[in-house]
């Protein structure tokens, strides 16, 4: 097949699936003409097959998301907002409170977007309406609150003007339709949405219910936290600072019941408290039946910030009882600390432990949380943001890390990939994006590329092929990288790549191995032709079983591909014995304009 019809190919219609039996002949045709390129590639390969690679230190991405707007500061704010499409895949609500809009309104307008987990395409990107107003300040994903079978999300912009001058707005959106379900604002100077949480069913109707902050009050920055219905919208309750200046509500979170009352409870962060020196902060825990203080707790001395992020991390004390996690990370004067997190019994209050950070001025704590059990050790772990920290000549590149529950040491880390990034200001644990099973992290980077910002999805565990961007324009030269990484037990083995437009279910049974790609036009121009669309698609497994491939295509090609999801995924071949041994998992990309 040559290259011209190859691209002609690609541009076809796909077609219809085919009968059960027209598929088993054509595996087997596929089959046969795999085994054939091996056959007549692998003399050629051998010289290639040696090279060394460096260890893997830490999981490569496998979703990027970048802003593109200057400013914007995509992934000031991230959480996972489930599957909402119904691809299988569960998707990213990212805030960028910085964008100017397309509206010509002014500056810090703010948007927020939705993104597909499955190949990063927008499914939704909604823009403020107010000059200033910093929509997307705050994202967080709900539970079916309208009762369409879908779950909902809200996007916060405290900066906005509504009941009053900076009231603020937390605005609730449908997750099937996108729509505004609700507007829930506050009074003047309120500030509302410099935080949401979702905080389960605390007035007992069934839906979950919504926790939103406030730098405002009666007093001057004195802090408030209002309580919602996630069902009705009605006003439950409304917490208020002590004093001016303290920042009650800087940071809230809710959902697990740590009195043994039957109803969740809450819990709220005031920065800038001062009972043990000017902003040494702290944290107070609230009945959700009563709104009573449950316990509270104080930092350690001035200009800790203690309290300035929250949330609950599980039981890792063992009593049965889900504790807390909370930030403490003493921004100003830099020279105050290197920051610090305090781990509290969520039953008592006490502290179980403290962990300081390793450099003056990394932010260390902003922001901590609880992500389960990470290492299946039996007790809970943390993930911890220091979007200031330096790695060598990366000034600020910001890094998140995985610390053990047990005594605080790293399981994980990741560094941002550029000066200022500031990768890990925001963080949250989300759905499995690489189907393996496994629990993925997502981190923003909002200082990305001047301020542009960016997302990233980290894994658990690095599958065996990752691509770092998903979109692929079809009007400009670009390249996707694509990273092979397998168990050296293949090293020496024939890799090729594949690929489909026809989606991944049922996949390609091959002797005992399955492909997890629908065969179609474009798997069969990929096997004829294996270095068109994807340069080094074909090769040996090196020494240190990892390689690295590019996809391309050249400007020209028809604006009807906009939009079309590709799938690849690379199968090996033991050369010697003319035998199918692996498939990797599928990776997915988007063409663009």
């Amino acid at each position: 097949m040559s290259e011209f019809y190859s691209l002609l190919r690609l541009q076809a219609p796909v077609k219809a699936p085919a009968s059960s039996h027209s598929r088993s002949s054509s595996w087997r045709a596929f089959a046969r003409g795999a085994l054939f390129v091996s056959c007549a590639v692998a003399p050629a390969l051998c010289a290639l097959a040696v090279g060394a690679t460096s260890a893997q230190t830490s999981t490569r991405p496998i979703g990027v998301f970048p802003g593109n707007e200057l400013p914007g500061s995509c992934g000031y704010t991230v959480d996972s907002v489930g599957d909402l499409d119904g691809d299988g895949f569960a998707e990213v609500i990212a805030g960028a409170p910085e964008s100017m809009g397309t509206q010509n309104i002014g500056s810090w307008v703010g948007r927020a977007m939705v993104i597909a987990g499955r190949d990063g395409r927008r499914l939704c990107d909604i823009e403020g309406t107010q000059h200033q107003g910093r929509f997307g300040w705050s994202v967080r994903g709900f539970g079916d609150l309208d009762g369409d079978g879908v779950r909902d999300f809200a996007i916060t912009a405290p900066q906005e003007t509504h009941t009053g001058f900076r009231s603020g707005a937390v605005y609730i959106y449908s997750g099937k339709t996108f729509t505004v379900l609700r507007k829930l604002c506050g009074s003047a100077g309120d500030y509302l949405g410099i935080s949401v949480a979702n905080v389960r069913d605390v007035d007992g109707d069934g839906v979950d219910d919504i926790l939103a902050g406030g730098h405002g009050g009666a007093l001057t920055n004195q802090g408030v936290a209002m309580l919602w219905s996630g069902k009705t919208g009605n006003l439950i309750h409304r917490f208020l600072g002590g004093a001016q200046g303290d920042f009650l509500g800087h940071a809230v979170e809710g959902g697990v019941d740590i009195d043994a009352d039957g109803t969740p409870d809450l819990v709220i962060g005031v920065p800038d408290e001062d009972t043990n020196g000017i902003n040494s902060g702290m944290v107070v825990a609230y009945s959700g039946r009563t709104f009573g203080i449950l316990w509270s707790f104080h930092g350690d001395g001035a200009a800790d910030n203690f309290g300035h992020s929250v949330s609950f991390v599980g039981d890792i004390d063992h009593d049965g009882v889900a504790d807390v996690v909370v930030g403490a990370p003493q921004f100003l004067p830099t020279t105050v600390g290197t920051g610090y997190l305090r781990i509290l019994s969520g039953k008592t209050g006490k502290s179980l432990r403290r962990w300081a950070g390793s450099a003056v001025g990394d932010w260390f704590s902003e922001p901590v949380v609880g992500i389960g059990d990470w290492n299946a050790d039996g007790t809970p772990d943390v993930l911890v943001g220091s979007s200031r920290a330096s790695q060598g000549a990366k000034a600020q590149c910001g890094r998140a890390d995985i610390l053990s529950g047990i005594d605080g040491k790293p399981l994980q880390s990741w560094y941002g990939s550029s000066n200022g990034s500031w990768f890990g200001f925001s963080a949250r644990a989300a759905g499995d994006f690489d189907a393996n099973g496994a629990r993925d992290l997502v981190v923003g980077a909002p200082g990305e590329n001047q301020n542009r910002g960016l997302v990233v999805v980290v894994p658990k565990v690095t599958p065996e092929l990752t691509i770092g961007f998903n979109e692929a324009s079809i009007s400009m030269p670009n390249t996707l990288v694509m990273e092979l990484e397998v168990p050296k037990k293949y090293e020496g083995q024939l890799y090729f790549t594949l690929g489909s437009v026809s989606g991944r279910s049922p996949g390609l049974p091959v002797g005992p191995v399955t492909v997890p790609l629908n065969g179609d036009f474009y798997t069969d121009a990929l096997l004829a032709a294996p270095n068109t669309f994807v340069k080094n698609g074909l090769g040996l497994v090196p020494f240190g079983a990892r390689s690295t491939m590019t996809f391309g295509l050249s400007p020209g090609f028809s604006t009807a591909l906009i939009g079309v999801r590709i799938d690849h995924a690379v199968l090996l071949v033991d050369i010697a014995r003319l035998q199918f041994t692996h498939a990797t998992n599928a990776v997915a990309l988007r063409l663009v304009r």
